[in-house]
C-alpha cells in the first residue's frame, strides 16, 4: 500500500469515527437532554432560548439596535469584535436599499399577523 493510499484510508476512517461520534451525541442529547424553547425571528430567522436565566425572551425593537454591524477580527476561536454600524434611525439615510427593503418586510409581517389574529384593541 502506498503512503497516499495509506493516508487516504486514515482519512476515511476518522471521518467515519467522527460521523459515529456525532451520532451517538446526538441520539444522547436526544433521549437524556433538557428540552428547550426557541423563538425564531420572522423576519431574520434567527433563533433564541425562550427563556434565558428564568425570564422570559421576548422580541423587542430598539432604535439603538445596530441593523448593519461593522465587525473585526476573524481568528478561530476568537470571533469578530462589533466595531461600529448603522442603527435603526440612521438607516433611512445611510443605505436606502436596506430600509425599504425592512419597511417591506415589516409590513408583510404585520398583514400576516393581523390575518391571524385581529389585535383586539388598537396600538396593542
Amino acid at each position: 500500500m502506498s503512503a497516499s493510499e495509506s493516508r487516504r484510508r486514515i482519512q476515511e476512517e476518522s471521518h467515519f469515527t467522527k460521523q459515529a461520534t456525532y451520532a451517538q451525541r446526538k441520539a444522547k442529547a436526544l433521549s437524556e437532554g433538557t428540552e428547550v424553547q426557541y423563538l425564531t425571528c420572522p423576519l431574520c430567522g434567527m433563533g433564541r432560548s425562550a427563556e434565558r436565566w428564568g425570564e422570559k425572551t421576548l422580541f423587542k425593537v430598539k432604535p439603538t439596535y445596530y441593523i448593519i454591524q461593522h465587525r473585526k477580527g476573524g481568528g478561530r476561536g476568537i470571533g469578530f469584535f462589533l466595531i461600529g454600524g448603522v442603527k435603526l434611525n440612521e438607516l433611512a439615510e445611510e443605505d436606502p436599499e436596506v430600509w425599504n427593503n425592512l419597511r417591506k418586510e415589516v409590513s408583510k409581517l404585520y398583514s400576516a399577523l393581523n390575518k391571524l389574529q385581529p389585535f383586539a384593541k388598537a396600538g396593542t
